[in-house]
């Protein structure tokens, strides 16, 4: 009897066994399973901020290309000018506000028009060039024609 009690208390104790390796395993299975799906998640916020950077960068490149073209129609125009402004009479061409890419308003178009220019008239424009706009009229006049040239 003895025997037979032993050999039940080991077959119990490898049910048990049994039952215990496969609830271990269900929970383990269940652990891998939320990991991954946490892992998804990550990987799906990872790609989307990667996406929404690369669209940042490519406008950030759109952007400073415009700047640059601009920047460097500024500097023909500023050099077409300078070699212009011997003659009062010469047309001016206007510069570019870097902020909006559009035409400076109120841009004189000739140098005897800049000389003739008053303070109201001079510290908008030196305000879209980013120019200091303290000092007298003289320095507000030279301000300009310095930017032009």
């Amino acid at each position: 009897m003895e025997e037979r009690l032993d050999q039940r208390l080991d077959q119990r104790l490898a049910q048990h066994e049994v039952r215990t390796k496969l609830f271990i395993d269900e929970q383990l299975a269940q652990k891998f399973s939320e990991q991954d799906s946490k892992f998804a998640r990550w990987m799906t916020t990872i790609q989307n901020d990667l996406l929404y950077l690369s669209k940042s960068v490519h406008q950030i490149n759109s952007r400073m290309t415009r700047s640059e073209t601009r920047f460097e129609n500024d500097i023909i125009k500023k050099r077409k000018n300078a070699a212009r402004i011997v003659d009062p009479g010469t047309t001016l061409l206007p510069l570019y506000s870097i902020h909006t890419g559009t035409a400076i308003p109120n841009f004189p178009q000739t140098c005897k028009a800049l000389c003739q220019m008053d303070v109201d008239a001079l510290k908008p424009i030196l305000r879209a060039l980013e120019l200091r706009v303290d000092g007298d009229l003289e320095d507000l006049r030279d301000r300009l024609h310095l930017a032009i040239m």
